[in-house]
C-alpha cells in the first residue's frame, strides 16, 4: 500500500440511547481498501491510539477511534453525576463506533482493533456488523483467579479494594489510582465485581453466556509475557470463548521482539510502530483472500 497524508477529522457519534460520543476519523487522500474502529481499553481515552491509527491511515485504511461515555472528550458534566457502567460501553457506545465505522467502509470491509476490554467487547456482544477480521491486543478474562500467584495481591488490591473505595468516597475512581484516566464509578465498579467473579463477565452476566460462538470472522490474538493485566493464562482463557472462529494466537516476551519492555501498553506506543506491520499485514492478506 502506498502512504498518503493523513487528515483526522473530530466528529460525534449518537449511541442508541441519545447519548453523544467523541470520535477521530484517521484517514488519507487515496480511497481506503477497508475501514479499522479501534475499541479501547478500560481507563484509556481514544487519543492513546491515534499513533496507531495514523499508521494504519498512511498503509490505507480508514480508521475511526472514539472515547466511551465518561471518558476523555465523550464526559459531558461531572464525572461523579454519570449514570453509566461497563454494560454500557459495551452494548451502546462500542456498537455506535463500529456502525460509524462501517459507514465509512462504504462497502468495503471493516476490521476491529480491539485492547484490552476493547477486544471482550465482541466476546460479550458479538459485533452485529459483517466483520472481516479482528486483532486482539492484549485482551483477557480478567477473573483474578488466572492471575499468577505473584501478581494476585497487587491485582486483588485494585479490584478488591481502591475501585470500590474510591467508587463510594469520590463517586469515580481517579486515574492516579493507576487505572489511567478518571472512570465512573458505576463503571469501575461493574468491572470489578466482574474480576471478583468467577469466569469474569460470563459468570457475573449469565446472559451474555455463550454469545461468543456467534463470532465466526477469523482473530489474529497478540499477548506479551510481561503483562501484568493480561498474562497469558487470561489470554488463552478469553480465546476459549470463540469456539467457531479462525483464532491464530501469538505469545511473544520482549526480548523476542528486540524490545525491552512490552506491558499491556507498549505495543500502541510510538516507539514500537516497527511492530504494527504486523496486524497490517494480516489484515491485508484477508483483503487478498476476499
Amino acid at each position: 500500500m502506498s502512504t498518503s497524508p493523513i487528515r483526522r477529522r473530530e466528529i460525534l457519534l449518537t449511541a442508541a440511547d441519545g447519548y453523544r460520543l467523541a470520535a477521530t476519523i484517521h484517514e488519507g487522500d487515496s480511497q481506503p481498501s477497508a475501514a479499522v474502529v479501534i475499541h479501547g481499553a478500560m481507563a484509556v481515552p481514544r487519543r492513546f491510539y491515534s499513533r496507531l491509527a495514523d499508521h494504519l491511515a498512511e498503509q490505507g485504511f480508514v480508521v475511526l477511534t472514539c472515547d466511551y461515555r465518561g471518558m476523555g472528550g465523550s464526559l459531558h458534566g461531572p464525572i461523579r453525576e454519570l449514570d453509566a457502567d461497563t454494560m454500557d460501553w459495551i452494548r451502546l457506545d462500542a456498537p455506535a463506533a463500529r456502525a460509524e465505522a462501517t459507514k465509512l467502509a462504504a462497502g468495503r470491509p471493516l476490521f476491529v482493533i480491539g485492547h484490552s476490554l476493547g477486544g471482550q467487547t465482541l466476546a460479550i456482544s458479538p459485533a452485529a456488523e459483517p466483520v472481516a477480521g479482528a486483532v486482539l491486543v492484549a485482551c483477557q478474562v480478567a477473573d483474578i483467579r488466572l492471575w499468577p500467584i505473584h501478581l494476585l495481591p497487587w491485582y486483588f488490591s485494585g479490584v478488591g479494594l481502591v475501585i470500590p473505595f474510591f467508587s463510594r468516597l469520590l463517586g469515580y475512581v481517579p486515574g492516579r489510582t493507576g487505572f489511567g484516566e478518571d472512570v465512573p464509578a458505576g463503571v469501575a465498579s461493574q468491572w470489578a465485581r466482574w474480576c471478583r467473579t468467577r469466569d469474569y463477565v460470563f459468570g457475573a452476566e449469565p446472559e451474555v453466556k455463550g454469545n461468543s460462538a456467534e463470532v465466526r470472522f477469523p482473530i489474529l490474538a497478540l499477548s506479551f509475557s510481561d503483562d501484568r493485566f493480561a498474562p497469558e493464562k487470561a489470554a488463552r482463557e478469553l480465546l476459549r470463548h470463540f469456539p467457531n472462529a479462525v483464532v491464530e494466537h501469538r505469545h511473544r516476551r520482549p526480548a523476542e521482539l528486540d524490545v525491552s519492555s512490552m506491558g499491556h501498553f507498549g505495543y500502541f506506543r510510538s516507539r514500537h510502530s516497527k511492530l504494527w506491520s504486523e496486524p497490517v499485514a494480516w489484515m491485508q492478506s484477508r483483503l487478498d483472500s476476499a
